[in-house]
């Protein structure tokens, strides 16, 4: 069942440049893994596709990526260096739960918000602290996206892979230097599906109502952050 939700999930982040981490991070502590064993599979996946949307993209805007560099990443590093020191000292799968519900219930009035560029560098800092206490800052990475690229959705995945790819690589490190990062078979055999899945999938990207997707998929991440949230009071909706 892991395995085959995975692929599902590799699926939708070649297509859509979303939903590995947003569904994937939820699912994998549910099945029991701890957060740094989490990361360990999940993150070496969104590094490769992410590489793939980056390089492959048929539009590139670099201007935006300085200041990505300099004011989300600090703040990623900060907050993963944190929560690693003391999330087993709490419900880790609530607190995911919470946060997942809340960024998708922000995601439903994505349209609405238009981020003014005074505003960026706020809400740069903010994507950083989110994604590195939950690994769920890309639903607002996204949001970002689109609303700085007009809906253009090339350039829109083209800014969310490197998004996503920088941060993945800065989450390794971390794990890297604390010592938390956890290697096995499983990390290498996704990369595999990774090349098999991504280029096959990029027919769907040229043709899909990217508007349509997201309504879709943000509605089905609140859902499912509402059923991870009672499973973490022992209501046992995924036995």
């Amino acid at each position: 069942m892991e395995f085959f939700l995975i692929l599902v999930f590799i699926v939708f982040q070649s297509v859509f440049g979303i939903g590995l981490l947003l569904f994937g991070t939820p699912t994998l502590l549910v099945f029991g893994y701890t957060f740094p064993e989490t990361l360990s599979l999940l993150l070496p996946i969104s590094i490769s596709i992410s590489l793939f949307q980056f390089f492959f993209s048929s539009k590139k805007d670099f201007r935006f990526i300085k200041k990505f560099n300099i004011f989300c990443l600090p703040s990623l590093i900060i907050s993963i260096y944190f929560i690693l020191n003391i999330y087993e000292q709490f419900d880790f799968k609530l607190f995911i739960s919470i946060i997942i519900t809340l960024i998708t219930l922000i995601s439903f009035f994505y349209k609405k918000l238009k981020i003014k560029n005074k505003h960026t560098i706020f809400y740069l800092v903010t994507i950083g602290i989110i994604h590195g206490i939950s690994n769920l800052g890309g639903t607002l990475l996204s949001i970002l996206s689109v609303s700085l690229n007009r809906n253009d959705k090339v350039l829109s995945r083209f800014f969310i892979s490197y998004g996503y790819l920088s941060m993945a690589i800065s989450q390794y490190i971390v794990l890297y230097f604390m010592d938390e990062l956890i290697l096995n078979y499983k990390n290498f055999l996704y990369l595999a599906f990774v090349i098999l899945i991504y280029f096959p999938t990029q027919f769907f990207f040229k043709n899909i109502n990217t508007s349509k997707f997201n309504n879709w998929i943000y509605f089905t991440a609140l859902i499912y952050g509402i059923m991870i949230f009672y499973s973490s009071l022992n209501f046992n909706l995924f036995d």
